[in-house]
């Protein structure tokens, strides 16, 4: 799914995908008319005028965080910042503490990376954000669901399943699951987004003398909807983008469809799917000099001429794998179809000619 970013507030945003199929601006949507009064009313709450805040103004810096490369473009946002405000869902008091010494210049992001584990990927991303961040004396916070939150002890993703069909109904429901996840997070993120910059007043009193207040906050793609909701509650609020225009994952795309009304069939399940089992299981995981984006244009354009019985027969492949040799058997699969299995110098390449394009 393509989205174009360059168009003015005042006019109309398109989102399109491959096919010619367009929706509407998202808050046109089913979504936003059956949620829509009950948003206004907690947006307009959000950064009521009260006795201890300055007037605020929000700028919201949308882009993947999979890769460094994701940061294209933070710096600028960063900059004029008063306050950063950071995607985490499950936070810990331990990350807080961190991330304020980091920004303070008491600690380096090495330090930090210590007290958890995570992906080359997102290792590679929080080290040069944090670098970025470092001795900046910006005073942090988080809004996102802290660790413990009831809703991130739901259950979430999925497990193949032998048959196939099965497979997509799970994969099908964890799309749905994934949808009202995001909009539940979304109004915590919104709930807590005055009362944590009242907060960091209290703590920062320096904060108090400004005429006004910049707060930054870095959230992925998915969160579109923040944006509007402060906006159609009055909110002095901004958006700003890592790339333009954006081509989603499929998983992203379809959980979007969800919110907004529209089907997800079993065929785009399977697209799905075949996304998930090609990250997976090939050096794609591994990879961690091309964005969250790029990747997401790499395996569109691998994977288009994938049939509906192209994928089940790669799924099968992998449900009758035994427990060694699973990669092997999956990548096979994909090269039977004429998938190529990328190397790390072919997504070199891939990202060298996509930068050498005009946008």
């Amino acid at each position: 799914m393509v989205e174009s970013f360059e168009k003015s507030d005042a006019e109309q945003s398109e989102i399109s995908e491959p096919g010619g199929l367009k929706l509407k601006e998202e808050r046109e949507h089913g979504f936003w008319r059956k949620h829509w009064e009950r948003f206004k009313e907690k947006a307009i709450e959000i950064l009521g005028k009260g006795k201890e805040l300055p007037p605020i103004s929000i700028e919201i810096f949308y882009a993947p965080h999979s890769s460094a490369e994701d940061l294209q473009g933070f710096s600028e946002s960063f900059e004029r910042s008063d306050i950063f405000i950071p995607e985490l869902s499950g936070w810990r008091v331990v990350d807080l503490e961190y991330y304020r010494k980091i920004a303070d210049g008491d600690v380096v992001p090495q330090e930090y990376f210590k007290t958890f584990s995570a992906t080359p990927q997102i290792k590679e991303f929080l080290t040069h954000l944090l670098n970025r961040v470092a001795s900046s004396k910006k005073p942090i916070t988080f809004i996102d669901l802290p660790a413990g939150h009831e809703l991130l002890r739901k259950p979430r993703g999925y497990e193949t399943h032998k048959s196939f069909s099965e497979t997509l109904h799970r994969v099908s429901e964890h799309l749905k699951g994934q949808a009202l996840f995001q909009k539940e997070r979304e109004e915590y993120m919104l709930k807590m987004l005055r009362p944590r910059i009242a907060e960091l007043l209290r703590e920062y009193p320096e904060l108090k003398k400004k005429k006004e207040l910049c707060v930054l906050l870095f959230l992925g793609y998915l969160h579109t909807t923040v944006y509007y909701e402060l906006q159609k509650g009055g909110v002095d609020v901004k958006r700003s983008f890592g790339f333009s225009p954006l081509v989603f994952g499929r998983e992203e795309e379809a959980v979007r469809r969800i919110r907004f009304g529209k089907e997800v069939d079993n065929e785009f399940c399977a697209r799905v799917l075949a996304e998930d089992l090609f990250f997976s299981f090939t050096p794609l995981c591994h990879i961690t000099e091309i964005s969250g984006e790029l990747i997401s244009r790499y395996m569109r354009r691998e994977l288009k001429n994938l049939s509906f019985g192209d994928i089940k027969e790669i799924h099968d492949a992998l449900a009758s794998a035994g427990l060694s040799g699973v990669s092997g058997r999956v990548c096979r699969a994909f090269v039977e179809k004429g998938v190529h299995i990328p190397t790390k110098e072919d997504i070199i390449a891939f990202k060298n000619h996509a930068e050498k394009k005009p946008s």
